[in-house]
């Protein structure tokens, strides 16, 4: 049975709209569709043309909507009528173009700022809407998505901390259309070894990168908008509790316990209280053994300054076709995965860089083995020394670098695309209508 089905995007990325608009890039004068279509030409976040492309040859009716893009969006609304309050912008418009819309089945990717209470109620909202999906990727994930009818994950932490919901894991991909654009064809390789995103301060990939900084002519794109004034968090112990403290203390303690925790999960999820299945999401968080590489401590963290945000080989981060200029242009590419991966690997950047064509060099994780043949598709370390030691032979040795290219490439073309993946997904939400 086909469906009419309507993504809804978050594009995660401080100023990349606004950045669009004043490089003109999209001409805001235009319609809705021109701009949406050529936003959609950027390949930013979550290939939003292989969604299209695959649910729509698959006999739905798709659609996408890209909810915090503010030209765009208000364009929509200028267009179609709508009158909506400029503080609840996002969602007075998204809701409109629901109802206008009418799909059967919502499709919410990351979308990390939109209330609760609007995602609980969007069936009531929305009539037209029977099934609410769901798909989170960040392995510090914790809030409580009991609200999703299917639910995807993009990683094996989140399918654990939320088995429960009873997810499906889909790992990240890489669009391979994105090859044929005309931005990227022809480029050579003219930077030799570069890391590209965000470096998470205060978490240990902004420490790797910085040492690896130290040790090699490493290029960085990035932006270093970080707290300076982060405190590492300190447990006050207070002998004076009021009852309700005493009282919230002990529903925590029984919580706690396993077999209590096993008990109420038995239960249908969306029939408990909401701050129950956090507690318990926040719990699998905190007990969650983390890789961190290199190790740090807090006095590393206090004492920061990053002034080696301010050397020359320092450039701002880039998004969309941008980013994947410089991904292909890279000859080494180098990855740590977020501190809440664990011992994992589930980033999209794995994909990224090899479906691009160039080498990865990225830490072990216990999973690795499910995605990628280690040391011949991509290049593993698992710690600081080790990976000093393999990226300097890559160097040394570029034909082994182009080799470890190839192979990583030939295996997400082959296995890991984004048509693949919507080709499963759509099949699950067919088989769930």
């Amino acid at each position: 049975m086909n469906y009419k089905i309507v993504k809804v995007q978050e594009v995660d990325a401080p100023g990349y709209f606004e950045n669009l608009y004043k490089k003109n890039f999209i001409d805001k004068s235009k319609n809705y569709k021109y701009q949406l279509n050529k936003i959609q030409d950027q390949y930013i976040g979550y290939s939003p043309k292989s969604f299209l492309k695959i649910f729509n040859e698959m006999g739905n009716d798709a659609d996408i909507i890209f909810w915090n893009a503010e030209v765009l969006q208000k364009k929509w609304a200028e267009e179609n009528g709508i009158i909506f309050q400029n503080q609840n912008w996002q969602i007075d418009i998204l809701l409109a173009q629901l109802k206008k819309k009418k799909p059967e089945v919502l499709f919410l990717q990351n979308l990390s700022s939109m209330s609760k209470n609007i995602r609980k109620d969007i069936k009531k909202l929305v009539p037209s809407i029977k099934k609410v999906v769901i798909n989170v990727g960040y392995p510090g994930t914790w809030q409580d998505l009991s609200d999703a009818d299917i639910f995807f994950t993009n990683s094996p932490v989140l399918s654990e901390r939320y088995k429960y919901l009873k997810p499906y894991l889909i790992y990240h991909s890489f669009d391979h259309m994105i090859l044929n654009s005309s931005s990227l064809i022809g480029l050579e390789k003219k930077y030799e070894l570069s890391f590209i995103g965000g470096l998470r301060f205060p978490e240990s990939r902004y420490f790797f990168v910085k040492r690896l900084n130290e040790a090699f002519d490493l290029n960085i794109w990035s932006n270093p908008e970080f707290n300076k004034e982060f405190k590492i968090e300190k447990k006050e112990k207070d002998n004076i509790f009021s009852i309700k403290q005493l009282i919230v203390e002990l529903v925590k303690s029984v919580l706690k316990i396993k077999i209590i925790k096993k008990l109420i999960l038995l239960t249908n999820p969306k029939k408990i209280n909401y701050k129950i299945l956090e507690f318990f999401n926040l719990q699998s968080l905190k007990k969650q053994k983390k890789n961190l590489i290199p190790h740090i401590s807090t006095e590393d963290i206090e004492k920061e300054n990053f002034s080696f945000c301010k050397n020359k080989n320092f450039s701002r981060g880039v998004y969309g076709l941008e980013y994947f200029k410089l991904l292909k242009q890279s000859r080494i590419i180098v990855n740590k995965h977020a501190d809440y991966a664990g011992i994992i690997v589930d980033n999209i950047k794995m994909f990224e860089i090899t479906g691009i064509g160039s080498c990865l060099v990225t830490n072990y994780g216990s999973n690795l083995k499910d995605l990628f043949e280690e040391d011949k598709e991509v290049i593993t370390y698992k710690n600081m020394n080790e990976a000093k030691d393999k990226i300097k032979f890559l160097i040394n040795n570029p034909k082994v670098a182009e080799e470890v290219a190839r192979n990583g490439q030939k295996k997400t073309l082959s296995q890991h695309t984004t048509n693949q993946r919507n080709i499963e997904i759509e099949g699950i939400i067919r088989k769930r209508f």
